[in-house]
């Protein structure tokens, strides 16, 4: 028979505790004038997700508009 020394009687929750892994979330209610900030803030970290470093989804979008205003602009005036 052993004896564990642990305070615990459970080894994931020594573990779990020890290493101070909970958090404390804090959800708040939110009001009619920004109902849809969540869906803008989703979208935007989204956008802001790097394929590689420093090289974004909403860098990509970027470039491939500035590439569309440009031969936008050249087929106009060409």
């Amino acid at each position: 028979i052993s004896v564990s020394k642990s305070k615990f009687s459970d080894p994931f929750v020594s573990w779990f505790n020890t290493r101070h892994l909970a958090q404390k979330v804090v959800v708040e209610a939110s009001s009619p004038d920004n109902f849809f900030d969540w869906l803008l803030d989703s979208v935007n970290a989204f956008l802001n997700f790097e394929l590689i470093p420093k090289f974004s989804i909403n860098k990509l979008f970027y470039i491939v508009l500035v590439v569309g205003v440009l031969l936008w602009f050249i087929r106009v005036f060409v």
